[in-house]
């Protein structure tokens, strides 16, 4: 299996489990057309007439246009017809799609309000609805496509995620990951689940004053202050592209006089365990095998080096200890509060 294109971020409901959220649901089902329905991807997110259109496909020069939902939605039969006219208006990408065919409407959801059939019915177009499911069978999780009208499976596969439990687990001084940091990890491996966790904890158990607060989009680890300030040290999100949680730390700004404090992402690196950064070097004045012997300390740098001949340096310059860094992050974070 390919980890990364099967790969999702998932998280669990009453009813059983979704995706993380719509765009995870649209990057799965783009990275596996052809695994799904056989098609061939075309474009994705195409905007026309102020209307964006989830996903493009071919089949044999065939245009299919696909709309998901992740949730229930009244309104998808409307949204597909409309993207179906700006289409026949337009016809882009007509060297590769033949518009005397007729063009494929398929709806993807969890579930079809009866509105969705009714609009159907009496539309002239037509439309195809497939409803899918995230089943979850010993420890493994599948993407399980079905026939509205049939009831028929579709197609089955296998969905690279595993479940994150952190019942009784983890010194007692530190709180067990929130939901969403777990719904975040389930898509990682088991050495970056281990790796980051160490990251959260390091920064949970440098001082007491530091909390872990879930945002919309992302956990902030900082204190608070006032009514509804925060000093923030720390920032995770969940990149649903990447399949990965970003790293966030405040930290110095490098080469200026007054040292001012601000969010950097970290390019970490092997699993979370380093991170890496550029510097800028003139050309010819040091070798790869000169930088071998050199251990460089600071901040994240502004500036690349250049890819050059004779054995000079090569883009990837410096790896230090993610541990490091978070430490530094840290310590700043003390001087400020």
């Amino acid at each position: 299996m390919d980890d990364l294109k099967n790969s999702a971020a998932l998280r669990k409901i009453a009813e059983g489990w979704q995706f993380i959220g719509e765009s995870a649901l649209e990057d799965f089902c783009w990275n596996n057309l052809d695994t799904l329905f056989g098609f061939a991807p075309l474009e994705r997110q195409l905007t026309i007439k102020g209307e964006t259109c989830d996903l493009l496909a071919l089949n044999q020069k065939q245009l299919i246009i696909i709309e998901l939902k992740n949730v229930e939605d009244r309104y998808i039969v409307q949204q597909l017809t409309r993207y179906y006219d700006n289409l026949i208006d337009f016809t882009p990408f007509d060297d590769k799609i033949n518009y005397d065919l007729p063009i494929r409407l398929i709806a993807i959801a969890p579930i079809f309000h009866r509105h969705n059939f009714i609009d159907r019915k009496y539309s002239k177009l037509d439309l195809e609805f497939i409803t899918f499911s995230i089943l979850h069978v010993k420890h493994r999780f599948y993407l399980n496509l079905k026939n509205t009208i049939t009831d028929e499976p579709i197609k089955k596969i296998e969905i690279n995620y595993r479940e994150i439990n952190f019942k009784n687990t983890g010194r007692k001084e530190i709180p067990s990951p929130p939901k969403k940091l777990i719904d975040w990890l389930g898509a990682l491996t088991v050495e970056e689940v281990s790796n980051l966790l160490k990251i959260r904890n390091k920064i949970l158990e440098f001082d007491r004053r530091i909390e872990e607060i879930v945002d919309k989009t992302s956990i902030i680890y900082g204190s608070k202050y006032r009514k509804d300030k925060v000093k923030p040290c720390a920032e995770f999100c969940f990149d649903i592209r990447a399949k990965k949680v970003l790293i966030f730390l405040w930290l110095k700004v490098p080469l200026r006089k007054h040292k001012t404090v601000t969010r950097m992402q970290v390019q970490t690196k092997y699993e979370y365990k380093y991170w890496m950064r550029y510097i800028k070097v003139k050309q010819g004045k040091l070798s790869c095998k000169k930088m071998e012997t050199i251990h460089l300390k600071g901040y994240p740098s502004y500036f690349s080096s250049k890819n050059l001949d004779n054995g000079f340096l090569r883009k990837e310059i410096v790896i230090d200890p993610m541990e490091d860094l978070v430490q530094e992050a840290l310590t700043i974070w003390q001087e400020r509060v």
